[in-house]
């Protein structure tokens, strides 16, 4: 449960900021002009960012993995559902108080 929830709150938290750079490349391509909003289709931004996360992941995913995790510190599977708990927890936080200004 808690690695679909650290994903969740990593998209609520980075969607604009990885999304705005391909809305205004996508904006300035289709009308040739550059405006200071764009519409954005979410459906298939989302889906070209996580095609995006996949082919990463499966290309060189591991190795990142394996140098961050297991040599920076030793992880059971208690310690990374922790771990991944208490990211998650922190992101639904941030974005509760960012959203409301505070």
């Amino acid at each position: 449960m808690t690695a679909p929830t650290a994903s969740f709150t990593h998209v609520l938290l980075d969607f604009s900021n990885a999304i705005s750079p391909l809305a205004t490349v996508f904006l300035v391509w289709n009308t040739n002009t550059a405006a200071s909003s764009a519409a954005v289709q979410i459906v298939g931004t989302c889906l070209w960012r996580y095609t995006a996360i996949v082919i990463g992941l499966c290309t060189y995913g591991y190795n990142v993995m394996r140098n961050l995790g297991n040599r920076l510190t030793l992880h059971s599977s208690l310690r990374g559902s922790s771990m991944e708990f208490g990211n998650a927890l922190t992101d639904v936080v941030a974005t509760l108080v960012s959203s409301r200004g505070v």
